[in-house]
């Protein structure tokens, strides 16, 4: 399937549109735990949940478990998938470790769960660029005809995560390919348990962001136009020595108007303390904040 981004009216670099061709087509394909069908549906339901209205009033609710009605179906898959894949969707945040004993307690396993995550994490990457150049999403891919394989990786074990892992010491010959160089972070190994699904997230990360290589090298953007740190303008702020760091004033909370992170008292206005730990941040970046 042909990814066009030229309509867009912006200058899309040509890995970008390899990345989403490649991971949209082994979308398509049966994966370990899921036929063909099965993966494209949950694009399906990705997309739908957005326009849910159980979604949307389970997103209200104080508790992510109120009972808030059926959700908006689009497929015709099982009560608990359809679940799984709106709420990875939509409320990701207040997912839990007893929620995802409920959906082992419904029928899907670990590892059906890891694949159907990492399909819908690779959908809603892919649908979110295409919406930020105001393109219509991609239509969905043809399946695949064929039987999940059945894979498990014999190096999958518990690692204190949610599902089993597989860690770089532990990765055979057949998962070599997840970890360059030896190393890994969480939100790497944490799909560890369906290799393809680590495949797809490296494949638009590389495209999206930067190749896990050129992250832990400094000044190294692999050809983007965008180094890391104008990707992120506070990582180097976070890598700075303490001591080159402005000290912390540690006041009682009462001293805030706004809950969570706070940056300055009060008596200064919201889009002003926004705009000076932008200011900070890009510091020493080629951008400038506008007023």
């Amino acid at each position: 399937m042909a990814f066009d981004h030229s309509t867009g009216g912006y200058a899309i670099r040509r890995n970008i549109a390899d990345a989403h061709r490649a991971v949209w087509g082994m979308i398509g394909e049966p994966g370990c735990w899921w036929r063909g069908e099965d993966r494209i549906a949950f694009v399906a339901e990705a997309r739908n949940a957005r326009a849910c209205a159980a979604c949307r009033k389970r997103r209200e609710a104080l508790s992510p478990k109120a009972d808030c009605g059926p959700h908006n179906a689009t497929t015709h898959r099982p009560d608990a998938v359809v679940d799984a894949v709106h709420r990875v969707t939509t409320d990701p945040a207040r997912l839990s470790r007893s929620w995802l004993d409920g959906l082992n307690a419904a029928g899907v396993t670990d590892e059906q769960y890891v694949e159907l995550l990492g399909v819908v994490v690779a959908a809603i990457s892919i649908d979110a660029f295409h919406r930020a150049l105001g393109l219509p999403p991609k239509r969905l891919p043809t399946p695949t005809a064929g039987s999940p394989s059945g894979y498990r990786p014999s190096g999958a074990a518990d690692s204190g995560a949610w599902v089993p892992t597989v860690q770089p010491e532990q990765a055979g010959e057949a998962e070599a390919d997840l970890y360059p160089g030896g190393r890994t972070g969480n939100v790497i190994s944490a799909l560890s348990l369906v290799p393809d699904s680590v495949r797809m997230l490296l494949r638009l990360s590389d495209a999206h962001y930067l190749p896990l290589g050129s992250i832990r090298t400094p000044n190294d953007n692999a050809d983007s136009a965008l180094t890391q740190d104008d990707i992120e303008p506070d990582m180097r702020l976070r890598s700075e020595p303490l001591a080159w760091r402005r000290p912390i004033r540690i006041v009682p909370a009462e001293a805030f108007d706004c809950p969570g992170n706070p940056i300055r008292p009060s008596r200064t206005p919201l889009s002003k303390r926004i705009h000076d730990a932008a200011s900070r941040n890009t510091r020493r970046s080629k951008f400038r904040v506008l007023n």
